[in-house]
Protein backbone atom coordinates (compact mmCIF):
# COMPACT_ATOMS: atom_id res chain seq x y z
CA UNK A 1 0.00 0.00 0.00
CA UNK A 2 2.64 2.24 0.96
CA UNK A 3 4.13 1.55 -2.42
CA UNK A 4 1.02 2.52 -3.96
CA UNK A 5 0.80 5.73 -2.17
CA UNK A 6 4.15 6.48 -3.52
CA UNK A 7 3.67 6.01 -6.59
CA UNK A 8 0.33 8.17 -6.96
CA UNK A 9 2.10 10.61 -5.62
CA UNK A 10 5.44 10.62 -8.08
CA UNK A 11 2.29 10.42 -10.78
CA UNK A 12 0.72 13.53 -9.88
CA UNK A 13 4.46 15.33 -9.60
CA UNK A 14 4.84 14.17 -13.29
CA UNK A 15 1.27 16.02 -14.01
CA UNK A 16 1.95 19.12 -12.13
CA UNK A 17 5.29 19.03 -14.18
CA UNK A 18 4.14 18.80 -17.25
CA UNK A 19 1.53 21.60 -16.68
CA UNK A 20 4.62 23.99 -15.16
CA UNK A 21 2.53 24.04 -12.41
CA UNK A 22 5.40 22.78 -9.87
CA UNK A 23 6.88 25.92 -9.09
CA UNK A 24 3.42 27.26 -7.28
CA UNK A 25 3.64 24.39 -5.33
CA UNK A 26 6.66 24.90 -4.26
CA UNK A 27 5.86 28.57 -3.47
CA UNK A 28 2.86 27.43 -1.70
CA UNK A 29 3.71 24.40 0.31
CA UNK A 30 5.47 27.00 3.07
CA UNK A 31 7.16 24.34 5.61
CA UNK A 32 5.28 21.58 4.45
CA UNK A 33 7.36 18.67 2.31
CA UNK A 34 6.18 18.36 -1.30
CA UNK A 35 5.32 15.26 -0.90
CA UNK A 36 3.00 15.59 2.28
CA UNK A 37 0.84 18.58 0.17
CA UNK A 38 0.43 15.94 -2.36
CA UNK A 39 -0.60 13.30 -0.62
CA UNK A 40 -3.13 15.31 1.47
CA UNK A 41 -5.04 16.13 -2.03
CA UNK A 42 -4.41 12.89 -3.30
CA UNK A 43 -6.19 11.43 -0.22
CA UNK A 44 -9.31 13.96 -0.21
CA UNK A 45 -9.71 12.46 -3.77
CA UNK A 46 -8.94 9.04 -2.86
CA UNK A 47 -5.88 8.53 -4.87
CA UNK A 48 -7.32 9.55 -8.13
CA UNK A 49 -4.65 11.29 -9.76
CA UNK A 50 -6.75 13.66 -12.23
CA UNK A 51 -8.99 14.61 -9.52
CA UNK A 52 -6.50 15.38 -7.28
CA UNK A 53 -4.59 17.62 -10.04
CA UNK A 54 -7.56 19.69 -10.87
CA UNK A 55 -8.07 19.80 -7.06
CA UNK A 56 -4.56 20.96 -6.69
CA UNK A 57 -4.77 23.32 -9.56
CA UNK A 58 -7.82 25.35 -8.33
CA UNK A 59 -6.26 25.39 -4.92
CA UNK A 60 -3.14 26.97 -6.74
CA UNK A 61 -5.21 29.30 -8.19
CA UNK A 62 -7.11 30.12 -5.65
CA UNK A 63 -4.05 31.44 -3.50
CA UNK A 64 -2.22 32.90 -6.17
CA UNK A 65 -5.57 34.94 -6.45
CA UNK A 66 -6.20 35.82 -2.43
CA UNK A 67 -2.62 36.75 -2.15
CA UNK A 68 -2.47 33.76 0.98
CA UNK A 69 1.03 34.58 1.94
CA UNK A 70 0.00 38.21 3.24
CA UNK A 71 -2.23 36.36 5.91
CA UNK A 72 0.83 34.69 7.22
CA UNK A 73 2.33 38.30 9.15
CA UNK A 74 -0.75 40.18 9.15
CA UNK A 75 -2.39 40.50 12.84
CA UNK A 76 -5.97 39.82 13.07
CA UNK A 77 -7.00 43.98 14.29
CA UNK A 78 -4.98 44.21 10.71
CA UNK A 79 -7.40 41.67 8.89
CA UNK A 80 -10.29 43.26 10.34
CA UNK A 81 -9.61 46.89 10.91
CA UNK A 82 -10.69 49.19 7.95
CA UNK A 83 -8.12 52.04 8.39
CA UNK A 84 -8.29 52.43 11.90
CA UNK A 85 -11.70 51.28 12.50
CA UNK A 86 -11.59 47.77 14.27
CA UNK A 87 -15.07 48.29 15.59
CA UNK A 88 -16.03 44.87 13.38
CA UNK A 89 -13.03 43.24 15.41
CA UNK A 90 -14.22 44.41 18.54
CA UNK A 91 -17.97 42.99 17.96
CA UNK A 92 -16.51 39.83 16.17
CA UNK A 93 -14.55 38.86 19.59
CA UNK A 94 -17.85 39.57 21.61
CA UNK A 95 -20.14 37.40 19.46
CA UNK A 96 -17.43 34.26 18.46
CA UNK A 97 -14.26 34.21 20.56
CA UNK A 98 -11.72 31.72 19.04
CA UNK A 99 -8.17 31.16 21.09
CA UNK A 100 -5.40 28.76 20.54
CA UNK A 101 -4.79 26.42 23.70
CA UNK A 102 -1.62 24.45 22.89
CA UNK A 103 -1.07 21.15 21.20
CA UNK A 104 -2.83 17.75 22.11
CA UNK A 105 -0.47 14.32 22.81
CA UNK A 106 0.06 13.86 18.75
CA UNK A 107 1.33 17.34 18.80
CA UNK A 108 -1.64 18.76 16.75
CA UNK A 109 -2.53 22.33 17.75
CA UNK A 110 -5.98 22.68 19.24
CA UNK A 111 -8.24 25.65 18.58
CA UNK A 112 -11.29 26.19 20.69
CA UNK A 113 -14.33 28.16 19.77
CA UNK A 114 -17.40 29.41 21.22
CA UNK A 115 -20.54 31.06 19.96
CA UNK A 116 -21.94 33.36 22.76
CA UNK A 117 -25.46 34.75 23.18
CA UNK A 118 -24.49 38.22 21.28
CA UNK A 119 -24.19 36.38 17.99
CA UNK A 120 -25.52 38.46 15.64
CA UNK A 121 -24.48 38.84 11.72
CA UNK A 122 -26.70 41.37 11.14
CA UNK A 123 -25.85 43.80 13.71
CA UNK A 124 -22.59 42.99 12.83
CA UNK A 125 -22.78 44.00 9.33
CA UNK A 126 -25.07 46.85 10.00
CA UNK A 127 -23.68 48.55 12.71
CA UNK A 128 -19.95 48.27 11.90
CA UNK A 129 -17.19 47.77 9.01
CA UNK A 130 -17.54 44.57 9.37
CA UNK A 131 -18.46 42.92 5.23
CA UNK A 132 -19.04 39.38 4.13
CA UNK A 133 -15.70 39.86 2.08
CA UNK A 134 -13.94 40.66 5.94
CA UNK A 135 -15.79 37.95 7.05
CA UNK A 136 -13.92 35.44 4.47
CA UNK A 137 -11.19 37.24 4.96
CA UNK A 138 -10.59 36.28 8.81
CA UNK A 139 -11.40 32.78 8.45
CA UNK A 140 -8.83 32.16 5.71
CA UNK A 141 -6.19 34.23 8.30
CA UNK A 142 -7.43 31.89 11.00
CA UNK A 143 -6.77 28.72 9.00
CA UNK A 144 -3.17 29.95 7.24
CA UNK A 145 -2.30 31.36 11.44
CA UNK A 146 -3.21 27.65 12.50
CA UNK A 147 -1.13 25.84 9.62
CA UNK A 148 1.46 28.06 10.96
CA UNK A 149 1.24 26.38 14.58
CA UNK A 150 2.44 23.15 13.68
CA UNK A 151 4.69 24.85 10.85
CA UNK A 152 2.01 23.49 8.00
CA UNK A 153 2.77 19.97 8.67
CA UNK A 154 0.08 17.87 9.97
CA UNK A 155 -3.18 18.33 10.98
CA UNK A 156 -5.52 20.24 14.04
CA UNK A 157 -7.85 19.67 16.31
CA UNK A 158 -11.12 22.27 17.05
CA UNK A 159 -13.16 22.28 19.71
CA UNK A 160 -16.29 24.26 19.27
CA UNK A 161 -18.57 25.21 21.93
CA UNK A 162 -22.57 25.49 21.56
CA UNK A 163 -23.28 26.07 25.31
CA UNK A 164 -24.99 29.25 24.91
CA UNK A 165 -26.36 28.07 21.26
CA UNK A 166 -30.14 29.63 21.24
CA UNK A 167 -33.03 28.91 18.77
CA UNK A 168 -32.45 32.56 17.56
CA UNK A 169 -28.89 32.11 16.89
CA UNK A 170 -30.13 29.40 13.90
CA UNK A 171 -30.73 32.14 10.70
CA UNK A 172 -30.27 31.86 7.03
CA UNK A 173 -27.30 33.97 7.35
CA UNK A 174 -25.67 32.74 10.19
CA UNK A 175 -26.31 28.97 8.29
CA UNK A 176 -24.67 30.86 5.14
CA UNK A 177 -21.40 32.09 7.35
CA UNK A 178 -20.85 28.20 8.36
CA UNK A 179 -21.27 27.41 5.04
CA UNK A 180 -18.53 29.84 4.11
CA UNK A 181 -15.87 27.82 6.37
CA UNK A 182 -16.86 24.53 5.78
CA UNK A 183 -16.23 25.27 1.98
CA UNK A 184 -12.69 26.70 2.44
CA UNK A 185 -11.98 23.87 4.74
CA UNK A 186 -13.03 21.37 2.01
CA UNK A 187 -12.07 23.45 -0.86
CA UNK A 188 -8.48 24.61 -0.06
CA UNK A 189 -7.58 23.13 3.33
CA UNK A 190 -7.76 19.01 2.69
CA UNK A 191 -6.74 16.67 5.41
CA UNK A 192 -6.05 19.39 7.59
CA UNK A 193 -8.66 19.00 10.20
CA UNK A 194 -8.03 15.56 12.19
CA UNK A 195 -10.96 16.13 15.23
CA UNK A 196 -13.58 18.77 15.56
CA UNK A 197 -15.23 18.23 18.93
CA UNK A 198 -18.54 19.93 19.06
CA UNK A 199 -19.21 20.30 23.07
CA UNK A 200 -22.29 20.72 24.84
CA UNK A 201 -24.54 20.87 22.29
CA UNK A 202 -28.10 21.84 22.84
CA UNK A 203 -31.34 20.06 21.60
CA UNK A 204 -31.60 23.09 19.32
CA UNK A 205 -28.59 22.46 17.58
CA UNK A 206 -29.97 18.99 16.05
CA UNK A 207 -32.10 21.68 13.34
CA UNK A 208 -28.32 23.54 12.24
CA UNK A 209 -26.28 19.48 11.88
CA UNK A 210 -29.56 18.42 9.23
CA UNK A 211 -28.33 21.36 6.88
CA UNK A 212 -24.73 21.70 7.93
CA UNK A 213 -23.86 18.08 7.36
CA UNK A 214 -25.22 18.07 3.73
CA UNK A 215 -22.10 20.41 2.85
CA UNK A 216 -19.40 17.99 4.55
CA UNK A 217 -17.86 14.92 2.47
CA UNK A 218 -17.47 11.74 4.51
CA UNK A 219 -14.67 11.81 5.55
CA UNK A 220 -14.94 14.99 7.25
CA UNK A 221 -18.38 13.91 8.62
CA UNK A 222 -16.10 10.69 10.50
CA UNK A 223 -14.11 13.27 12.41
CA UNK A 224 -16.52 14.82 13.63
CA UNK A 225 -17.94 14.46 17.02
CA UNK A 226 -21.17 15.56 18.94
CA UNK A 227 -20.69 16.06 22.47
CA UNK A 228 -24.66 16.87 24.57
CA UNK A 229 -23.70 16.37 27.74
CA UNK A 230 -20.18 17.32 29.78
CA UNK A 231 -19.07 14.29 30.89
CA UNK A 232 -19.28 12.67 27.96
CA UNK A 233 -16.74 14.83 25.85
CA UNK A 234 -14.53 15.50 28.99
CA UNK A 235 -14.54 11.33 28.99
CA UNK A 236 -13.13 11.77 24.89
CA UNK A 237 -10.92 15.34 25.76
CA UNK A 238 -8.52 13.62 28.16
CA UNK A 239 -7.64 10.65 25.79
CA UNK A 240 -6.25 13.43 23.71
CA UNK A 241 -5.00 16.42 25.58
CA UNK A 242 -3.67 17.92 28.96
CA UNK A 243 -7.83 19.13 30.42
CA UNK A 244 -5.61 22.14 31.94
CA UNK A 245 -5.44 23.93 28.30
CA UNK A 246 -9.18 23.88 28.65
CA UNK A 247 -10.54 27.76 29.51
CA UNK A 248 -11.05 28.24 32.87
CA UNK A 249 -14.75 28.48 32.64
CA UNK A 250 -14.23 24.91 31.46
CA UNK A 251 -12.57 23.93 34.53
CA UNK A 252 -9.37 24.48 32.94
CA UNK A 253 -5.78 26.89 33.56
CA UNK A 254 -6.29 28.82 29.99
CA UNK A 255 -7.21 32.51 30.51
CA UNK A 256 -9.17 33.39 27.51
CA UNK A 257 -8.87 37.39 26.56
CA UNK A 258 -8.89 39.29 23.56
CA UNK A 259 -5.85 40.96 22.06
CA UNK A 260 -3.81 40.14 20.56
CA UNK A 261 -5.38 37.31 19.00
CA UNK A 262 -3.52 34.01 20.48
CA UNK A 263 -3.08 33.58 16.37
CA UNK A 264 -1.14 36.54 15.91
CA UNK A 265 1.91 35.87 14.28
CA UNK A 266 4.83 36.16 16.98
CA UNK A 267 2.31 34.96 19.97
CA UNK A 268 1.01 31.53 19.47
CA UNK A 269 4.31 29.20 19.85
CA UNK A 270 5.80 31.77 22.50
CA UNK A 271 2.82 32.56 24.81
CA UNK A 272 1.88 28.44 24.82
CA UNK A 273 5.74 27.74 25.87
CA UNK A 274 5.86 30.66 28.46
CA UNK A 275 2.90 29.52 30.03
CA UNK A 276 4.09 25.96 30.12
CA UNK A 277 6.89 27.02 31.75
CA UNK A 278 5.18 28.82 34.33
CA UNK A 279 2.44 25.34 34.88
CA UNK A 280 -0.46 27.99 33.74
CA UNK A 281 -1.52 29.05 30.80
CA UNK A 282 -2.78 32.53 29.76
CA UNK A 283 -3.39 32.67 26.17
CA UNK A 284 -5.18 35.46 24.61
CA UNK A 285 -8.35 34.07 22.66
CA UNK A 286 -10.04 36.57 19.98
Amino acid sequence: EATEITMTTKELEQRLQAQDLLFLVEKHRCNESRENLLRRFLTARDNDVEKAFSFLKSDLEWREQQHVFKYHSLTSSKVLGVDGDVSGKTMLDSMFAIGYLGKDFQGRPVVYRKITPQLDAVKLTTETNMTYEKFIEYNIWLLERMAKTMSDEGQWVTILDLSELRFGHITKMHLNWVKVLADLLKEHYPERLGKNMIINAPTVFSTAWTIAKTWLDERTKQKISIYTSEKSWRAEAEKMFDLSLLPEHLGGLTNLSFDPHSLDPGQSTPLAATAAAEGKREVDAN
